[in-house]
């Protein structure tokens, strides 16, 4: 496995693109691992604008390294190591990755602990498949299992995977915007270390830092979106 170097950059007033890789289990964090989340956020300090891509799990791309290249699913990628996630959706898209987040289902509980739950406007209301629980319409408040309930769901949703990947960026986007916009700021140190035996990264604590310092400094409002990753289904 090859490492997964930061290309790291000024994040104050340079771009960057995290890949978020999230793995389909509990416990410890393995570097290895099939991974059923991949979203690319790109950050743009300048225009105070977030773009997340959700890549779906079953997308057909050649696999580098281990992978010799072939076609697979992006998920499979993720048995050969994070570095290989990487390099799969560097070549599918043409770009560079700066830094990686990686989590699985514990780590992703302990970071909605870590901010106190988050609230979202919920476009679709349904029931999960996962624990029969209801989820309504509108603005809900979830809790770490509540919110894992919501990002896991597809099978209740009306477009099923795309749903489910819409639903994702609404969480990340819920817990950017509680961070930056409250008490939390001011202790990301102490939200750093609540999560930082759950969590994998290669973005420096000094990089981390100098974000959180620009967001004290500028308070600013950030403008998001959401994109995925249009395709056709096969067998």
């Amino acid at each position: 496995e090859e490492v997964a170097e930061a290309i790291d950059v000024e994040v104050d007033h340079e771009g960057f693109i995290v890949y978020i890789a999230g793995h389909d289990n509990y416990g410890n964090l393995e570097d290895e691992g099939r991974t059923d989340v991949n979203i690319l956020v790109a950050v743009n300090p300048q225009t105070r604008q977030i773009v997340m891509v959700s890549v779906p799990r079953d997308s057909y791309l050649r696999i580098p390294g281990k992978g010799a290249n072939q076609y697979d699913k992006l998920t499979h990628a993720g048995n050969y190591g994070i570095r290989t996630s990487i390099r799969t959706l560097e070549n599918a898209l043409d770009i560079d990755v700066n830094y990686f987040v990686q989590m699985n289902f514990s780590s992703f509980m302990e970071i909605i602990d870590a901010v106190d739950g988050v609230e979202v406007d919920n476009p679709d209301a349904f029931l999960s498949s996962q624990s029969n629980n209801y989820y309504d319409s509108g603005i809900i408040t979830l809790d770490s299992a509540g919110a894992l309930d919501f990002v896991r769901e597809r099978y209740n949703l009306p477009e099923g995977d795309f749903s489910r990947q819409r639903n994702q960026g609404l969480v990340i986007e819920a817990v950017f915007k509680k961070v930056v916009s409250t008490d939390l700021l001011f202790n990301f140190q102490g939200v750093m270390e609540a999560v930082s035996d759950s969590v994998a990264t290669n973005m420096p604590v000094g990089t981390i830092m100098d974000f959180v310092n620009y967001q004290m400094s500028t308070n600013a409002d950030w403008d998001f979106q959401t994109l995925r990753v249009s395709g056709e289904d096969a067998m």
